[in-house]
């Protein structure tokens, strides 16, 4: 099956590779594909269906051209439950057991290869000025135009230089040591840590599919596999997305350095959800910074402080947790701002003390806050938040904590929950937004506007409270 996938993608690549998106877009045009399950046969004993795909040609003459999908080896037509046909997106959805994700896959790639295959030979027809007739353009011309692909092009065995795992290993051992850049600028620690852990996942996905991946496999069918089995595993879709993300960049850079000359990946979407995730109102705030622990429970008292100043600064966890007294500096009309060049982008900040009980912490710390267990915060942060009373109700719709019941806002709060509740509330106070950002280091407005947690309830009062005049 894999050396069946790799013949596909060949033909893909070789249809592809001198062809203008302007002549695609006008192929469009003139071929409209369709595509669907032959519903119309009855189901065989195991519930399964024959799929095939059909062609409308909307220049002259509308004729419509049938072709069923088949294994090329055997010439048997594939067959697939009802319930795998994605209607929406018009292919099948992948999913079962890893020898089904393979089958569904590709099935996904002929239908790709053929639609290829059919403005190829019409684009043939019109260079001749002949009409497309159904001799031409018939099932046993497309499969013969695949299934003799040997004839035209050789796929190379795979070597090391060639596989992806093995190039990836030596990107991060190259990063770590700073002997590759990007845009100029040396790989941060926070995104060779990203890129380490998406190769682990990796590991875990080929050992799998007991198959290694080269670059010239990373196509379209490959990306609806990866993505589905890493859905089928319970990954959310921003995991998903930060995973095809770091791929898609690593295939670049390889694609750069001469590697491959497979741009398949360029059409790789990076999914994403607008995740709910709550913030500390500034009574929650004033309410846990004023909660005195009992002797049993003091270890939290400087948890909680040291994310009370996350919740003053809107620095990320990594920034906030290691602030010493030589980052606290005086502006030129003398106030005082905390300046701290940020981990994972270089930008430099310069921050306020906007809310005074920021001071206070500081002081009490005479400004270097005392190290704590990174494992441990994210406990003991909930700990604290529980033992203040941080008590709303909460229900999420979206994510991976999502459910029906209503969570106790406790539950939620997590490290990165301090830096969306400067954002917010700084955000509820009228600083304007470009102000914020200058503090919280975010260089997007749209990637910024991610970190105001405002719900529903709260923007309407907030709009009626300050843009509305009484009658």
């Amino acid at each position: 099956m894999c050396h069946f996938l790799c013949h596909l993608c060949s033909f893909y690549y070789l249809c592809n590779k001198d062809t203008k998106q302007t002549k695609v877009q006008e192929m469009a045009k003139r071929i409209k594909p369709t595509y669907a399950v032959r519903t119309k046969f009855p189901e065989d004993t195991a519930g399964r269906v024959c799929a095939f795909i059909s062609f409308t040609l909307s220049k002259g003459e509308n004729k419509r051209f049938y072709f069923t999908l088949k294994d090329l080896t055997t010439s048997k037509p594939f067959s697939i439950p009802v319930s795998v046909w994605d209607k929406k997106n018009k292919c099948c959805k992948i999913k079962g057991t890893v020898q089904e994700k393979e089958y569904y896959a590709t099935i996904n790639t002929q239908i790709k290869v053929i639609t290829l295959a059919v403005e190829q030979i019409v684009s043939e027809c019109e260079a001749k000025h002949c009409n497309v007739t159904s001799a031409i353009l018939s099932e046993e011309q497309i499969y013969k135009k695949i299934k003799h692909i040997e004839s035209f092009t050789e796929v190379p065995e795979p070597t090391r230089d060639t596989m992806l795992v093995p190039y990836w290993e030596k990107f991060i051992d190259r990063a770590k040591k700073g002997e590759v850049n990007h845009n100029g600028k040396l790989y941060k620690k926070t995104a060779i840590i990203s890129y380490q852990k998406c190769l682990n996942a990796f590991y875990v996905f080929e050992k799998d599919m007991k198959h290694h991946y080269s670059f010239n496999e990373i196509n379209m069918a490959f990306y609806d596999t990866y993505v589905g089995y890493m859905t089928s595993h319970g990954k959310m879709p921003n995991t998903v997305g930060e995973r095809v993300k770091n791929l898609k960049a690593l295939m670049q850079r390889a694609y750069d350095e001469g590697l491959h000359s497979n741009l398949a990946f360029k059409s790789f979407t990076k999914p994403e959800q607008d995740v709910d995730n709550v913030y500390l109102t500034e009574d929650e705030l004033k309410l846990l910074y004023g909660y005195v622990f009992p002797e049993s429970s003091e270890m939290l008292d400087k948890y909680r402080d040291i994310f009370l100043v996350g919740c003053y600064t809107g620095l990320r966890w990594s920034d906030y947790r290691c602030i010493t007294k030589d980052d606290f500096r005086k502006t030129a009309k003398g106030n005082t701002v905390l300046a701290v060049r940020t981990e994972k982008t270089g930008t430099l900040v310069m921050i306020p003390f906007i809310w005074k009980e920021l001071k206070l912490i500081l002081e009490k710390y005479d400004y270097t806050l005392p190290k704590i267990s990174e494992q441990k915060f994210n406990k003991y942060i909930k700990l604290a938040c529980r033992a203040a009373g941080i008590n709303a109700p909460v229900v999420m719709t979206s994510g991976k904590y999502k459910r029906d019941e209503p969570y106790a806002k406790w539950e939620l709060v997590s490290s990165h929950t301090a830096r969306r509740t400067a954002c917010t509330n700084m955000f509820l106070r009228k600083i304007p937004t470009i102000s914020i950002m200058k503090i919280s280091g975010h260089k997007k407005e749209s990637t910024f506007m991610k970190y105001i947690k405002m719900t529903a309830e709260e923007n309407a009062d907030y709009i009626v409270e300050n843009f509305l005049n009484e009658d």
